[in-house]
């Protein structure tokens, strides 16, 4: 008994001070671990530069989307080169046909032609 009352003045302080330690320790440690506020200024200048140049950029897009839009209205497509294609071959057809009646009336005048000739 007599020597649990001789250590409570030595140990007393030393469990203080190690404890003072350990929580000058945890403080340091919750300090290293969070961001200063000059870093945290420095980055949020640096994200609120890089969003500027992502609006930059994306108005950029949008206005050559635009003209591309504007371009394509009036790109030839398919359906306009079918149309073409049907056109010409309906005139083609009236060519020939128009070809045939004029061989036939060459045909038939120069008949006609000849029966005038012999007689």
């Amino acid at each position: 008994m007599k020597i649990l009352l001789k250590w409570p003045p030595v140990v007393l302080p030393m469990l203080v001070f190690i404890l003072q330690l350990l929580m000058g320790w945890v403080l340091w440690s919750l300090r290293q671990k969070y961001v200063s506020h000059a870093d945290c200024n420095q980055c949020r200048g640096e994200l609120v530069q890089s969003h500027k140049n992502a609006e930059t950029r994306i108005s950029e897009l949008e206005r050559g989307h635009t003209a591309h839009e504007a371009a394509a209205a009036y790109q030839v497509t398919t359906g306009d080169l079918e149309k073409i294609y049907g056109r010409i071959n309906s005139v083609d057809r009236k060519v020939s046909d128009q070809s045939g009646e004029l061989r036939a009336m060459r045909r038939e005048l120069g008949l006609i032609n000849q029966h005038l000739l012999e007689k």
